[in-house]
């Protein structure tokens, strides 16, 4: 009997396939709704892999120029202005890079820090890493907003205990489902207040309860997309500000459902709040869900649109640590050519470093014979 992924490996192991596609080709053999195929395909097609090795090849070519300054500057082949174009090459290289993985200039000391390792930035993911693994969409609000009941509701089924009793929900629960084709990933979370201190419950229940809240505030900050619920009867019940994803940028519009509409007069049934995407329905008779869905699923949709002709650079976490380590390499490089008198040797090495990050998501090594192979290429040194 074949051991589990003994095919993969061996078409890898005889070049075959390179790390990337077989991650690609797993993703398909996993997937649960359309986009998550397309996405996979695109990566056993080898578009991914096309990518990457666009990099690697800038990466090589911009450390052939930097070796052929050190070796044969001399020579009649090296052209004047190969130090300033190796530069233009990789600070476009890092302008690309920084774009992909939604980190600015100005946080340079974020970048080392993720890249090596750190904790910084955490929450944020590439888009393609969304897509494979889904969006993951935080429901939040005051205790007995029907957050619980929303969940139940979007899973068609009773996947969280539903009561009249504040503070039921101690932990977060988690449902998977497919809106317009794309896997979401819905989080329920303890109603958050100011005081969870429980009718007759013990210390040890109200400090349980408050261990929810803050487990809820976190899976809120990490999630890519947050829908506060309140209900219509008293939109007023959470006291805290609109808690914002890490993820989110000033365009991302905060979601909120004021549920329970049916509690109230028909004249009252309109809640208007500003810069704001607002819902107002009730989970009880189901009026109003299914325009929550719908939207729901034409906003990822169109926050998450997945290009025909360019496949995701980053689909896994393993690549977008990798492309940080690349960057870091990227950033020290570039910090050496500022210099007056730039050591050329450790630039040289900086690259190499970066060319071999990028390796590591496809399985190549930089071997000497290619880096030669490039600078005569390149120069037509010796003819």
């Amino acid at each position: 009997m074949a051991e589990p992924g003994e095919f993969t490996r061996r078409a890898f192991e005889n070049g075959r396939l390179d790390l990337a596609s077989g991650e690609a080709l797993g993703g398909l053999v996993n997937a649960e709704t359309s986009v998550q195929r397309k996405v996979a395909l695109q990566g056993t097609q080898g578009l991914q892999t096309k990518r990457f090795e666009e990099i690697r090849e800038t990466l090589l070519g911009a450390m052939a120029m930097v070796e052929a300054l050190i070796d044969f500057s001399d020579e009649d082949g090296v052209e004047e202005g190969t130090w300033a174009k190796a530069r233009e090459r990789v600070e476009a290289l890092g302008e690309l890079l920084r774009s992909e993985l939604g980190i600015s200039s100005e946080h340079e000391d974020t970048r080392r820090t993720e890249g090596m390792g750190g904790q910084e930035n955490k929450h944020i993911r590439h888009i393609g890493e969304i897509l494979t693994t889904g969006v993951r969409l935080a429901i939040y609000g005051p205790p007995n907003a029907g957050k619980s009941s929303l969940l139940n509701r979007l899973a068609d089924r009773n996947a969280a205990i539903v009561s009249d009793i504040p503070g039921t929900t101690r932990d977060v629960l988690q449902v998977h489902l497919d809106l317009g084709g794309y896997k979401v990933i819905v989080y329920d979370t303890a109603g958050i207040r100011d005081d969870p201190i429980l009718d007759g419950s013990s210390s040890s229940l109200d400090q349980i309860e408050r261990i929810g809240i803050d487990r809820a505030k976190q899976v809120i900050k990490a999630a890519d997309l947050a829908l506060l619920v309140l209900p219509a009867n008293d939109p007023h019940a959470f006291s805290e500000s609109i808690i914002r994803p890490d993820a989110y940028t000033s365009t991302d519009p905060d979601l909120i459902l004021y549920n329970k509409s049916d509690l109230l007069p028909d004249s009252h049934k309109s809640v208007a709040t500003s810069n704001a995407l607002t819902f107002t329905g009730s989970v009880r008779t189901n009026e109003g869900i299914s325009d929550l869905i719908s939207s729901l699923a034409r906003l990822i949709s169109t926050k998450y649109a997945l290009s025909s002709n360019e496949a995701p650079l980053i689909t896994q976490s393993r690549h977008r640590c990798h492309l940080h380590e690349c960057l870091a390499h990227i950033d020290a490089f570039q910090q050496m050519a500022t210099a007056a008198e730039p050591d050329l040797v450790l630039a040289a090495e900086e690259l190499r470093y970066a060319a071999k990050a990028v390796g590591k998501v496809t399985g190549r090594d930089v071997s000497p014979d290619e880096i030669l192979g490039s600078i005569f290429a390149t120069f037509c040194i010796g003819k």
